[in-house]
């Protein structure tokens, strides 16, 4: 073609990226007009989200979230889709933001998102890490890959005060930390770290407690709970620190925050029972679930207690194995096995053909079918009861690292 159309089409090696920053072009690069937060890490991007923007809405910030949950945004209609949206998606949302008076975006940036080059051109003021735990093996095939993903958010910082929150009670997040070259805060609930908790009073039926950090303390009263939510409300009031945010907003924010959707959400049913709804689907967020729902219910029956006792105890790399032994043949078998949870596996099965079936469901179930009191050999005993000894020995020989993208055939 002729030397002046080469000027206007150039081949591209990476259409994603192109498409990421074309379409930033195409809307006048709308992240530099707004203050975006973007949220990674395995569990907590969505309560510390509804977290930060109750607090910047208090402070009179007009604020928009996206994530899990869809788009928040006064005069938006709330649509779930992906927690991150494509690359197209974002941009026109943003400038669409922007038209419309916003002054702060809250975002939940997925590994997905980052290694398909999602929000490549969006240029964020803050970046907080919250964890990194097993999920998403069968797309990242180890945890160094994981985490390498997840590291690149910090890539997409504002090259003039950019700021990087980061959870030091982590230890992928004590390996990030020193390798970023920004402005870099440490939360923690025990060490003194920039944020820490040098007072809690109570955790496991509400929040009660004090925040210090370098530029003053946070009187905190919460009516989330659990350990993992010291952890969120840490990674919120250190980032809202660091942008500055009044004590009064931060304060006031995150007393006012409610039950976040799906995070141990809390309903009492006619009969004065009360039940609880968890979205947890990773090994981690089952183990925390179950660990803190011990703390609620302490007349729960003792087999429960012991089966959320016993989860406690295992390491990663045992989460790991146990995902990459059940895949989603292994479900659709189990599922027959025990009828009455047939729904459970085939939603898995359907919503994504390498996701895995939950750790705590065959747990539980195996632990309490055979007798056998640690989970991660109640599973083996399971697996070698659907699919029988020699299959069984070909799939705990693949490393935990490579995860298994098929089963043996079942018969």
């Amino acid at each position: 073609y002729s030397s002046a159309a080469s000027d206007v089409y150039k081949r591209q090696e990476n259409t994603r990226k192109a498409a990421s920053i074309i379409s930033s072009r195409f809307h006048d690069n709308p992240s530099k007009d707004l203050t975006i937060i973007g949220i990674t890490g395995t569990n907590g991007k969505t309560t510390t989200a509804y977290l930060i923007k109750e607090c910047l809405d208090y402070a009179g910030f007009k604020t928009a979230q996206i994530g899990t949950t869809g788009v928040i945004a006064e005069g938006y209609k709330q649509e779930k889709t992906l927690t991150t949206p494509d690359a197209l998606t974002i941009q026109k949302l943003l400038k669409n933001l922007v038209n419309d008076g916003f002054s702060h975006v809250v975002m939940e940036v997925s590994s997905h998102a980052l290694h398909q080059l999602r929000v490549h051109n969006v240029h964020f003021d803050v970046a907080i890490f919250t964890n990194l735990t097993p999920e998403h093996l069968d797309y990242h095939k180890t945890m160094k890959n994981y985490f390498k993903v997840k590291s690149t958010l910090f890539n997409l910082l504002k090259e003039k005060n950019g700021k990087a929150v980061i959870n030091y009670d982590d230890d992928y997040g004590k390996k990030l930390a020193p390798k970023l070259n920004c402005d870099v805060s440490l939360f923690s609930k025990t060490n003194l770290t920039k944020s820490f908790f040098s007072q809690i009073n109570d955790y496991k039926n509400r929040i009660d407690g004090i925040i210090k950090s370098n530029t003053g303390s946070y009187t905190i009263e919460s009516n989330l709970f659990g350990s993992y939510n010291l952890e969120n409300i840490l990674a919120a009031v250190t980032t809202l620190d660091s942008l500055k945010i009044s004590e009064n907003a931060i304060t006031q924010g995150i007393k006012t925050c409610k039950n976040v959707p799906g995070r141990l959400e809390s309903f009492f049913v006619k009969t004065g029972a009360k039940v609880v709804i968890d979205y947890a689907h990773t090994p981690d967020a089952l183990k925390i679930a179950l660990t803190n729902l011990k703390d609620q219910f302490p007349n729960a029956s003792q087999t429960e207690l012991d089966i959320a006792e016993r989860l406690k105890t295992l390491t990663d790399d045992d989460m790991a194995t146990i995902q990459n032994v059940l895949s989603p043949s292994v479900a659709g078998a189990f599922g027959k096995i025990v009828p009455e949870l047939a729904p459970v596996f085939e939603q898995y099965r359907t919503e994504e053909p390498n996701l895995v079936m939950p750790m705590s469901v065959a747990a539980n179930y195996a632990m309490k079918q055979y007798g056998v009191q640690d989970p991660k050999q109640a599973v083996t005993v399971l697996a070698e009861d659907i699919f029988g000894n020699t299959q069984m020995e070909q799939q705990t020989n693949v490393p935990p690292s490579q995860g298994l993208m098929t089963s043996p055939q079942t018969t």
